[in-house]
């Protein structure tokens, strides 16, 4: 009866995961191919040559963690309807992505949402940044721990929030 159940989880979390990855893949083919749309895919063996790269103390860049990076930037936020934002927002929290950071600074907002597996090493991040003018979703997909999201450079104030994360030390994934 035992290998039966964790068959049973092995599938749900399998198809979990194919659920929360298909929230932002069909946003992202939804609206990449608007004019002025800047749309990055990085996977494979390119990441993985890019991972290889090292900081100025000779350690392996955040990079390296990565098995797979996805930007869109839409410029004229017009382009994208508001119940599509709002959809997305919602699928991605229906799919067990935490909600880990929310800012509000005038009419911008940030929202940063990441997915934990069950030994609670990350395996996607997920910012959202929506201003009057552009919307820019990244998607980041591997394994890495919030002191991994601390090392991130980001601009404004997604980079802050991330700095301001509980450090949590655990050993490298």
């Amino acid at each position: 009866m035992k290998p039966l159940m964790m068959l049973i989880a092995l599938s749900l979390s399998t198809f979990i995961l194919s659920a929360q990855n298909n929230v932002i893949n069909s946003f992202i083919e939804k609206y990449k191919g608007l004019e002025d749309v800047t749309h990055v895919n990085i996977s494979g063996g390119l990441l993985d040559f890019i991972s290889k790269a090292t900081d100025e103390d000779g350690e392996r860049t955040f990079l390296s963690k990565l098995n797979h990076l996805r930007v869109l930037s839409v410029p004229n936020r017009s382009d994208i309807a508001a119940s599509d934002l709002t959809a997305l927002r919602q699928s991605i929290q229906a799919n067990n992505y935490e909600e880990l950071i929310r800012i509000r600074d005038g009419k911008d907002l940030v929202y940063i949402y990441l997915h934990e597996n069950k030994d609670e090493v990350i395996e996607e991040l997920i910012v959202l940044v929506e201003d009057p003018e552009e919307v820019t979703l990244v998607s980041l997909s591997g394994l890495m721990y919030y002191q991994d999201l601390q090392k991130l450079e980001l601009d404004g104030e997604a980079g802050e929030a991330l700095n301001r994360l509980p450090s949590k030390e655990e050993p490298r994934p």
